[in-house]
């Protein structure tokens, strides 16, 4: 019913363009597709390392240029 409505396809849409592509990056140049360890805090814990690793390769990207 949300998504139905004009106002939900539009969020929908930023939320591929905003969201989306960085679970791709991180499944693609990251090779990280399962979570190792067991427990919603562990798994928030691995989570945060995995972002700011993906975060650390764009900040050196962007660094050397």
């Amino acid at each position: 019913e949300k998504l139905s409505s004009e106002e939900g396809t539009q969020f929908y849409g930023k939320r591929k363009i905003d969201v989306e592509p960085t679970f791709g990056q991180v499944k693609a140049n990251l090779r990280f597709t399962r979570f190792s360890v067991r427990g919603k805090s562990n798994v928030e814990n691995e989570t945060n390392l995995i972002f700011m690793a993906n975060n650390l390769r764009k900040y050196n990207k962007r660094k050397k240029k």
